[in-house]
């Protein structure tokens, strides 16, 4: 559960900022945005900020279930 994992089309294993790129580029609705998050400079910044979230993660998750009951 440390980072996000998609297999592309290709066959490819991709994580993290670009595994939601990949994603959404295969979902209805979402493949526009997942056109322009793929893009550098994009994808850089989405990383990047994919990295400063996955700490805090688990202490939203806790919050989440505290306040979910």
């Amino acid at each position: 559960m440390a980072r996000f994992h998609v297999r592309t089309p290709s066959g490819e294993i991709v994580s993290g900022a670009r595994a939601f790129a990949e994603l959404w580029k295969v979902t209805p609705g979402w493949r526009w945005l997942g056109r322009i998050a793929a893009a550098p400079p994009l994808i850089w910044v989405l990383e990047l900020a994919y990295r400063l979230f996955l700490p805090v993660r688990p202490a939203l998750q806790r919050l989440w279930r505290r306040f979910a009951r």
